[in-house]
């Protein structure tokens, strides 16, 4: 069997990777996918194809990915899994792209990014001329987070939903936070912002994690490890997606921030509990990718699922989904 993703294309914009995945993780036969490797590549939204390795799929799948050789070489060897799933095949063909804006009385070979992605799954290669009108811009580096990244992403777009905190100062942290991780860039005014809440340690108003967590008859706990604020509004979102009811605390953890200094909370719970769930911890520090948005959300739908089995199930009446600690991506991109 044969996916094109190209199908999942509409005129000029980039397909939409929701459907893919979708389309993937329910194929009935084995398959080999095309047309991936070169959206990927054209778009540079290479966590798209990182993000699919915590993907759990029922069928063999093959993804040709021509454009990406240099892509895969700097990342393969800090990520043993994308060794184990990577074949390199050695081939002279290239496929370099010239884009025409729609206005242009020129003779292209592709009039939209659609007919640009069939000519590239079915093999095409040397200079390919297309009129297209969006690019769409690589959010790495972006001052600002592009338009069309959110419209082609809905995950991510879920991630960038603006959850109100208890404080407006708090909200517009984490909104500002979600930026720059998604574009790794340095911003001089979040770091002096950063340093101002250290100074006036404002965070000392938010109760502790002890104080929020209720010990009870009914009340199965989650730990997810690493699992900070920013995806607050991300699990808002998904969760009214699955029909749960939710209900969301801030809590604080304790300096240090290390899991040593905050596990009690999970040793000491008298009641039933989920085994510790170390992937988006050990996903955070395996990556030397700054970004690594997509797979990180892949990771909290499995999680969220999970929660709603066990709902169904009748193994709790309710779950209280928490963590030790939040992720530290940006000491990365100030590093």
């Amino acid at each position: 069997m044969t996916v094109n993703v190209s199908s999942f294309c509409y005129n000029d914009v980039f397909p939409n990777f929701d459907e893919i995945i979708n389309k993937l993780i329910n194929l009935e036969s084995d398959a080999v996918c095309l047309g991936l490797g070169e959206t990927v590549y054209l778009s540079g939204e290479e966590n798209f194809l990182y993000g699919l390795q915590t993907k759990t799929f029922h069928k063999k799948i093959i993804i040709l990915c021509r454009g990406m050789k240099n892509v895969f070489r700097n990342n393969i060897e800090i990520n043993s899994r994308l060794k184990q799933l990577t074949k390199f095949i050695s081939t002279k063909e290239s496929f370099p792209v010239v884009r025409y804006n729609q206005n242009l009385k020129v003779k292209v070979d592709a009039k939209n990014f659609y007919e640009l992605l069939k000519l590239l799954e079915n093999g095409r290669d040397g200079i390919v001329k297309v009129k297209s009108n969006p690019m769409i811009q690589a959010a790495q580096g972006a001052e600002k987070i592009p338009v069309a990244l959110k419209k082609n992403f809905p995950a991510i777009a879920d991630y960038l939903f603006e959850y109100e905190f208890e404080f407006e100062r708090m909200t517009n942290y984490f909104q500002q936070y979600k930026k720059i991780k998604l574009c790794g860039i340095e911003d001089e005014n979040f770091k002096a912002e950063v340093q101002t809440l250290a100074d006036e340690k404002i965070y000392n108003v938010i109760p502790t994690r002890q104080v929020i967590l209720e010990n009870c008859g009914g009340v199965k706990l989650y730990w997810l490890d690493a699992l900070g604020s920013e995806f607050c509004g991300y699990i808002q979102s998904q969760a009214e997606k699955l029909s749960l009811n939710i209900n969301i605390k801030t809590a604080r953890a304790d300096l240090p921030m290390l899991t040593a200094y905050n596990k009690n909370f999970y040793e000491n719970w008298t009641c039933k509990k989920f085994d510790k769930n170390g992937k988006l911890d050990e996903l955070i520090h395996d990556s030397e990718t700054v970004t690594y948005i997509y797979a990180e959300l892949s990771i909290i739908d499995k999680v969220l699922e999970e929660i709603k089995n066990s709902l169904t199930n009748g193994e709790a009446d309710k779950i209280i989904l928490t963590s030790d600690h939040g992720s530290s991506r940006l000491a990365v991109i100030y590093s």
